[in-house]
């Protein structure tokens, strides 16, 4: 191998690391967290790819006894996993409180739901 072809894989092997590190802060998670309340909604959505797509009513906060004028409505997306679904639906059907752990996204990829919220586990609390 000469020396030129040494050079051209040493520098494709580095554009490829950079497209990596690229990609992983375009499309990967920065924040993560939990929300509560009870679900209002939970839908399969999408025409080319499906995806779970829910609301959480969060409620409003107190503040010396008096509400807060908050958005009480949360829109997220769930990661694929049917037992994940399962729990959300029983929470819906039950009308149960639950605790949500989500990431937030930097960009909305199709495959991956419509919102930068992806829930990744659900807590039934009562």
């Amino acid at each position: 191998m000469t020396v030129w072809n040494k050079i051209k894989v040493g520098l494709a092997v580095v554009f490829l690391i950079l497209i990596g590190i690229g990609s992983y802060y375009v499309f990967g998670h920065f924040s993560d967290g939990y929300r509560g309340g009870t679900l209002i909604k939970l839908s399969r959505k999408g025409v080319v790819f499906k995806s779970l797509e829910g609301q959480l009513n969060i409620g409003t906060f107190l503040d010396n006894g008096r509400e807060k004028p908050t958005s009480p409505i949360w829109d997220f997306s769930v990661k694929n996993d049917p037992k994940l679904f399962e729990m959300l639906n029983e929470a819906i059907l039950t009308n149960r409180r639950v605790k949500l752990h989500y990431h937030e996204m930097f960009v909305t990829l199709p495959w991956r739901g419509e919102t930068n919220y992806i829930v990744d586990e659900v807590e039934i609390v009562n």
